[in-house]
């Protein structure tokens, strides 16, 4: 079953800021804004599909 997992890592993202939600317990500090966050999630994700 090789292959079954896809990681991307956002280098100084954080948990808070993937949902947009606020502050979560042992987040952490986010060292790159919101929107490059989400673009970089954006991006893995259409890189997942197609």
């Amino acid at each position: 079953m090789d292959n079954i997992l896809t990681e991307y890592v956002i280098n100084g993202g954080n948990h808070a800021q993937f949902g947009s939600y606020g502050i979560q317990s042992s987040d952490g500090i986010a060292t790159i804004s919101p929107e490059n966050q989400r673009n970089q999630t954006e991006k893995a994700l259409l890189d997942f599909i197609y």
